[in-house]
């Protein structure tokens, strides 16, 4: 079970999504946001569970399995469609370290290494 999005943290997860290459908008399930990709077949679907516990869910169970280091596996019902999911605390918006500019808490140098870790989509 999702809980409703308010319309800021709709349009934070709408922003991750198109940021991410999911830049077409599948109609709403529920409380789900969908999200599909002209450049891969893989959807997505995005929720929140209270205030600080976020829900992404997949067309396709090995990317589900490929996040298995990251958040824990889905125990909530899953959109039509999604046959995995993880859930995840606040990524959204990280803490800013004590005396530093939020600009400072994550610097580029970390991205790298995720991005190329990221799972590959593969056709039906």
């Amino acid at each position: 079970m999702t809980t409703a999005l308010s319309p800021v943290i709709a349009s934070r997860l709408e922003k991750a999504a198109v940021d991410n290459g999911f830049d077409q908008e599948l109609p709403r399930d529920g409380d789900w946001l969908g999200f599909a990709s002209t450049q891969c077949p893989l959807r997505v679907w995005l929720g929140t569970f209270g205030d600080a516990v976020f829900l992404a869910t997949f067309s396709q169970q090995n990317v589900a399995r490929a996040l298995g280091e990251y958040g824990t596996p889905m125990a909530a019902p899953l959109p039509k469609g999604a046959l995995g999911g993880r859930t995840v605390t606040d990524i959204l918006a990280p803490p800013a370290a004590p005396g530093l500019p939020a600009q400072q808490t994550l610097p580029d140098e970390l991205l790298q290494p995720s991005r190329s870790r990221a799972p590959r989509c593969r056709s039906h």
